[in-house]
């Protein structure tokens, strides 16, 4: 099939092809969020990442955004869509390179290039907006060729200020290999990396787990009245997993267990079945609880254990009772929350006392550390 009786084709079909969404009407850009707050975290990487994301905003710049699947690279999309106006097209090219798994790939490439084309007209004529190609690491030569004109035309309407197709492409892997192999074209990606975007993987930044459980549980909340929390075992846990889907995956585990266990609070038995990869044994809860217990300040107690008879070498018992009320001191913040007051009242001990030791032992910083992810996750508050 030729590609000229593609665009014949197409161009009279009334339903949108399976690869693509409808174009959707995008909201006034002045209602767009200036600080792109739906993308949650405080980590430095997801700071940093949201700020040049707000840069972009706005804009007419093609914008590349690399991620592995599951970490937002489609929100990014949106965000920036909302910030330029028009409408919203999207095609997903690994979905049609599945699709045409039977076909010839030239004749694969010829109906996506059709495809491409007939969603740009159609942009172009609502008066512009957003075309998002996903997997484009997946997209053939000839349509990449088609892709790159549509890019220097959307950079040349941007010096006249007119608003036109913007090209925003995503993709799982770097292109920087795909150029060395001859299977995407370097123009285009020089193109696409004027300003590129890459999103982190959550492992990568795991400390900001108990504010986008937090964020999923509320939105949860509001929509089907349904809330729960994680116990800091739990919460520490899901610290730990390396979430091979990212963020999509620990935003459906949290959605599961709102539906399974509705108004509580999770265990870590409760989620255990959950935290295993799928190219990994199973791991027992057993286990996680071992490892979060061992974590925990004042796990390791063990000088406070009677001691029968000092050792061959002798004991310093300056040092020894310096390690006792090293780990008291990280037992009594960690119960109370990390507030000194409720420490030194556990303690017997004034506030200004304990403060003194906790600057001698240098458990200031420490104790926060420490009580980062169990604190958030205590405080995830039902609605």
């Amino acid at each position: 099939m030729k590609l000229t009786r593609n665009l014949k084709h197409h161009s009279n079909k009334q339903t949108a092809h399976p690869n693509e969404r409808e174009l959707v009407p995008a909201p006034s850009a002045a209602n767009s969020e200036s600080k792109f707050s739906e993308f949650v975290g405080t980590s430095t990487i997801v700071t940093q990442l949201r700020s040049r994301v707000v840069q972009l905003a706005g804009t007419n710049t093609p914008v590349l955004i690399t991620g592995e699947p599951g970490t937002g690279k489609t929100m990014i999309a949106r965000y920036l869509h909302r910030s330029h106006g028009g409408r919203f097209a999207e095609i997903d090219c690994a979905v049609a390179d599945r699709q045409g798994s039977d076909a010839q790939p030239h004749d694969f490439a010829e109906g996506l290039a059709s495809e491409l084309i007939e969603r740009h007209k159609q942009l172009e004529a609502s008066g512009g907006g957003t075309l998002f190609l996903g997997h484009v690491d997946a997209l053939p030569l000839l349509v990449q060729k088609i892709l790159a004109q549509f890019c220097e035309r959307s950079n040349a309407e941007t010096e006249s200020q007119n608003r036109t197709v913007r090209i925003v492409c995503g993709s799982k892997t770097a292109l920087v290999p795909l150029i060395e192999d001859g299977s995407f074209l370097d123009d285009l990606y020089h193109r696409l990396t004027v300003f590129p975007l890459v999103v982190p993987a959550l492992r990568d930044h795991w400390d900001d787990i108990p504010a986008l459980v937090h964020a999923q549980s509320q939105r949860l909340c509001e929509t089907r009245q349904r809330a729960i929390q994680f116990d800091s075992d739990a919460m520490f846990a899901m610290c730990r997993y390396p979430w091979p889907g990212n963020v999509d995956e620990l935003f459906k585990l949290v959605e599961r267990k709102t539906i399974q266990y509705p108004n509580s609070t999770i265990s870590i038995r409760q989620i255990v079945e959950d935290l295993v990869s799928p190219h990994e044994s199973r791991v027992s809860a057993e286990s996680y609880e071992d490892s979060s217990q061992a974590n925990k300040p004042g796990a390791n107690l063990s000088a406070l254990e009677p001691v029968s008879q000092l050792p061959d070498g002798g004991l310093d018992l300056k040092e020894h009772l310096a390690k006792i009320e090293k780990e008291l001191i990280e037992l009594a913040l960690a119960e109370s929350r990390n507030v000194v007051a409720g420490a030194a009242k556990r303690l017997r001990l004034g506030r200004t006392t304990l403060v003194e030791k906790m600057r001698r032992y240098d458990l200031q910083n420490h104790a926060q550390r420490r009580l980062s992810v169990p604190d958030v996750a205590l405080n995830l508050e039902k609605c």
